[in-house]
């Protein structure tokens, strides 16, 4: 004869199912409350990417309106650029057209009066727009802020952006229209006859540093060739 469960094990199964039920539910809300934070997350760092890209254009935008300025160069002629006015001058020693020299980029206002002779230091208070790629960096905040204030001196989440300018010198071609020596060496046998000046942007993405010099349209720097006597009176 077959026996009928006792009640108290009826209620000890309804009550497993019950709990079986809870844990599931609340489980399949832990999955959503997670994914939904993920979906947050990525989209903010959507939003965050696109306004650093935005930053990054515009940044470049306006380094590339100063740098086609040649009073922006030639405000530029101070003590702190050593390495522009030696291959400028080719003393003490020529200069390598296969390097890009670091350099410090100023602010063409208000003009400095250069009457020849050695390059001075820069007067206090004159604004630097851009700096070497591995020396005197120029960093920025997302919003477009200068870093400065903060004491950074490396890019990072919070300074995203460096402002980059670097040359090499042209020892071909001629004071008129410098170019590379090409296929007669890299080092200039004296004085180099002009100069190519690189200025960009490079960013944080991801935690790492990103900068291609890439003078493309859509790349991340601006190339110009100037004349030597473009720094010369």
């Amino acid at each position: 004869m077959v026996q009928a469960p006792l009640p108290g094990l009826i209620r000890s199964r309804r009550g497993a199912s019950v709990l079986v039920l809870v844990m599931a539910f609340g489980l399949a809300i832990l999955i959503g409350q997670t994914y939904m934070l993920a979906r947050q997350i990525q989209g903010y760092k959507e939003t965050q990417r696109t306004n650093l890209s935005a930053a990054r254009i515009h940044l470049l935008s306006m380094l590339d309106q100063m740098l086609a300025q040649q009073i922006t160069i030639r405000n530029s002629r101070f003590s702190t650029n050593s390495e522009l006015v030696r291959c400028l001058t080719g003393t003490p020693s020529p200069c390598d057209e296969k390097i890009s020299y670091d350099m410090i980029l100023y602010a063409p206002n208000p003009p400095v009066i250069y009457q020849g002779g050695a390059w001075p230091a820069p007067p206090a208070g004159l604004t630097t727009t851009a700096g070497g790629l591995n020396s005197n960096k120029i960093l920025f905040n997302a919003a477009g802020g200068r870093c400065d204030s903060r004491g950074a001196n490396e890019p990072s989440e919070s300074c995203p952006m460096q402002a980059i300018i670097q040359f090499r010198p042209l020892c071909g071609g001629s004071v008129s229209i410098p170019d590379f020596q090409g296929t007669s060496g890299s080092i200039c046998g004296a004085a180099a006859n002009g100069f190519e000046f690189t200025i960009g942007v490079g960013i944080i993405s991801n935690g790492n540093f990103v900068y291609h010099a890439d003078t493309s349209q859509n790349g991340d720097a601006k190339v110009y060739r100037m004349s030597a006597t473009v720094l010369q009176n």
